[in-house]
């Protein structure tokens, strides 16, 4: 299952004005928790050249929106980073990118730098232009890293937050080259300040082992697919993923015996709800066990983790983890070479990047 951004709003940066990623729900889930992503496609291409000014990271703006009556505000952005985990926002939302995709994670701070009292409450603060020339929004969310909840708040003449972070889905390949906040300096006509990325004085943090592409020495390229290893945790979609372990077994397993000729591989996985809400959990792991005799199979029944009881699904607490087996049925002349364990993180067939483990030493 996938939940990221489909949003659409606008940016209040009004003196005392009050402004006015819920996401398909994941199979047979009672209600929808979270929503999904801001799609990385289409994006928008050849709009007009807004003026503006270059920001660097670190340098504090007096912003507006260039007379439209929005603003002054004190605004810094202080850092960006690229991953491939999953960002919460509140409950109810989680920027979550899948395969094919990555967040661009920005960090900043702002100051009410009025005698009045300030409202905000961001919308979208960000455009991207990523490396195929098109132009998509923000997440139009922020929070701060303290809180579990969007931002929205009265800022006295003189406050601020220095732990603001918001987010923007980006395409998994290659780094984004530049972002443009939809304010410019206070007291010119301009519109924006874009920051050119991937600068010595605009860094961008690589995205982490194992989940960068080697290939790519920026560290800006997410890989499709994972080298993971037999106990170790990894990041999904809404969930972390571990295979706790994979052995053959002639079952039966309840009612559930092999067909003639097979046995079972049955692999066992964790999976640890990482966002801020209940998440219904049944059918949300693609699996694609490839073997010996180069065959792919994709089907396989659910177990209880220590009960030979078919999995029916269960609700998943935020920060809960349930244990399930997955038992295959593989001809008894052929071995396993390899499991993809994939999430899938929208009903429209988004996947979160593939866990690949060898099992060629599995007896």
């Amino acid at each position: 299952m996938f939940k990221s951004v489909p949003v659409v709003g606008t940016l209040c940066f009004a003196l005392l004005c009050v402004s006015a990623f819920a996401a398909p729900a994941k199979k047979h889930a009672p209600k929808p928790p979270l929503h999904p992503a801001k799609p990385t496609q289409p994006g928008t291409r050849g709009t007009h050249q807004m003026a503006g000014g270059e920001g660097v990271f670190g340098e504090t703006y007096t912003v507006s929106d260039g007379g439209g009556g929005y603003g002054p505000m004190n605004f810094t952005l202080t850092s960006a980073e690229y991953t491939t985990e999953r960002l919460p926002f509140s409950p109810d939302f989680a920027a979550i990118p899948k395969i094919g995709e990555k967040l661009l994670v920005l960090h900043y701070r702002v100051k009410n730098p009025n005698t009045a009292d300030f409202y905000f409450k961001p919308s979208q603060l960000f455009q991207t232009v990523a490396a195929d020339g098109l132009t998509r929004s923000d997440a139009e969310q922020s929070r701060r890293l303290m809180q579990k909840i969007t931002l929205a708040d009265t800022l006295k003449p003189g406050q601020g937050y220095d732990d603001l972070v918001t987010c923007a889905v980006v395409p998994a390949s290659g780094g984004t080259p530049k972002i443009i906040l939809q304010f410019g300096r206070a007291g010119t006509t301009d519109k924006v300040i874009r920051y050119a990325l991937g600068s010595t004085k605009n860094p961008v943090k690589a995205i982490p082992a194992p989940y960068a592409d080697p290939a790519d020495p920026t560290g800006a390229t997410a890989l499709t697919e994972i080298p993971a290893k037999i106990g170790t945790s990894y990041v999904a979609g809404v969930y972390d993923l571990t295979l706790l372990s994979a052995a053959y077994a002639p079952g039966p397993f309840g009612d559930t015996t092999a067909e003639d000729g097979k046995q079972f591989l049955v692999a066992t996985v964790s999976v640890t709800n990482k966002t801020w809400a209940q998440n219904y959990f049944k059918d949300a792991l693609s699996p694609v066990l490839l073997t010996s005799d180069d065959e792919k199979t994709t089907t396989c029944s659910l177990f209880k983790g220590k009960r030979n009881e078919p999995w029916e699904g269960q609700q998943i607490e935020a920060g809960e983890t349930a244990t399930v087996r997955l038992l295959f049925q593989v001809p008894k002349d052929t071995t396993a070479k390899t499991l993809k364990l994939s999430e899938a993180v929208d009903n429209s067939g988004g996947l979160s990047h593939a866990l690949v483990y060898d099992l060629t030493g599995v007896r």
